[in-house]
């Protein structure tokens, strides 16, 4: 009897020890209203969001969690109105309805790397005893974050205006390489400035800025226009064995144009430009592998891009002599078709590069 009395005993003294070994730091009284609230009782000129956290024994990593969760929903609360804008944006602008096919498609914008760039705020925060739950407001000044969105703007807006020019330019110059340049450049321009636009007027910017990118809308519209109906492009072509390759080659430049804006056969052009092209292709011998022989054959070839001006653009200039490159078949007809096929795909491939490569040069 007495064992138990004391069993009991220590019972009652180790069960209250085993209750007050965690403490989850509650704040007193009822949850405040805010906690309810969702990017609304904000001060004027601000934006709000409340993050939330179950409760651990961890304040900070709590803490850390729900900061984290309010810049999220931050973020989303913004991205949201900024899709909104932006559809309104492109419906009523005449990029909704342009002949060119710019891609202007709702931007992915990096709101919450955005909001951390202005700076986010904790407002208020709590931890509730009654729902176990870590709640953070968080707040974020439209003025600060419009100014870096307005430094984009200017920045797109600068680069539009420089495109804008340089098209200028190349079109009295009757540089088609400058043109199709410019191209190359003024979607992702004009990308950048639109979807910057719906932020800032998200963010209570002027309208000026819609009507700038308009503006920047219609140079592109220009520089398509231009390609399409202003340049031709005269082509010409010899071949010594072929006339298949030449057919070939042509159509293969003309489709690669075409993908980068360029119609190369308009009606009535401003002016013209020439590409000069001619494949050969020549027996090389008879060699004896084992118990066959095989037929050798080299292929060449040479093309020369005109512009406008009547100048040789050196990088859509190429050749290759014969001798250069062998292919061997089990007949002659074999080898001599092989080998054309091989000067056909090899001078393709280097109008491409060169292509890419004039490009390049003139944005450096």
């Amino acid at each position: 009897m007495k064992w138990l009395s004391h069993a009991v005993i220590m019972s009652v003294l180790v069960s209250p020890l085993g209750c007050s070994g965690v403490n989850y730091y509650f704040d007193d009284g009822p949850s405040p209203g805010w906690t309810r609230s969702q990017d609304r009782d904000g001060v004027p000129g601000q934006m709000r969001a409340v993050g939330l956290s179950p409760v651990t024994e961890n304040v900070e990593r709590d803490r850390t969690r729900a900061l984290n969760n309010a810049k999220s929903k931050l973020g989303q609360i913004v991205q949201s109105r900024v899709e909104s804008k932006h559809r309104d944006f492109v419906a009523s602008s005449s990029m909704g309805t342009s002949r060119r096919t710019t891609s202007l498609q709702v931007q992915s914008i990096q709101v919450e790397s955005d909001v951390q760039l202005s700076e986010v705020r904790v407002v208020e925060s709590f931890r509730d005893e009654e729902t176990r739950t870590q709640y953070i407001q968080v707040e974020v000044e439209r003025e600060a974050w419009l100014k870096v969105v307005e430094d984009r703007l200017a920045k797109a807006d600068d680069r539009i205006n420089r495109l804008a020019g340089a098209f200028s330019s190349a079109r009295s110059a009757r540089d088609v390489i400058g043109v199709l340049q410019v191209n190359a450049q003024i979607g992702q321009a004009l990308e950048d400035l639109s979807s910057q636009v719906a932020v800032a007027e998200v963010l209570g910017a002027s309208s000026s800025w819609r009507e700038r990118a308009k503006a920047g809308a219609q140079v592109a519209e220009d520089v398509a226009s231009f390609l399409g109906e202003g340049i031709a492009l005269e082509f010409g072509c010899k071949s010594s064995d072929s006339q298949q390759v030449c057919r070939k080659f042509e159509k293969a430049v003309h489709d690669f144009l075409t993908l980068k804006g360029w119609e190369a056969k308009p009606q009535s052009p401003s002016f013209g430009t020439s590409l000069k092209a001619a494949f050969m292709v020549r027996d090389e011998g008879i060699e004896r592998v084992g118990n066959n022989n095989e037929f050798l054959a080299s292929s060449g070839f040479i093309f020369e891009f005109l512009n406008g001006d009547g100048g040789v653009e050196s990088t859509l200039s190429s050749r290759r002599d014969l001798g250069e490159r062998i292919v061997r078949a089990s007949s002659q007809l074999e080898a001599r078709k092989l080998a054309l096929d091989v000067s056909y795909e090899d001078a393709l491939s280097a109008f491409r590069s060169g292509f890419r490569k004039s490009l390049q040069s003139r944005a450096e």
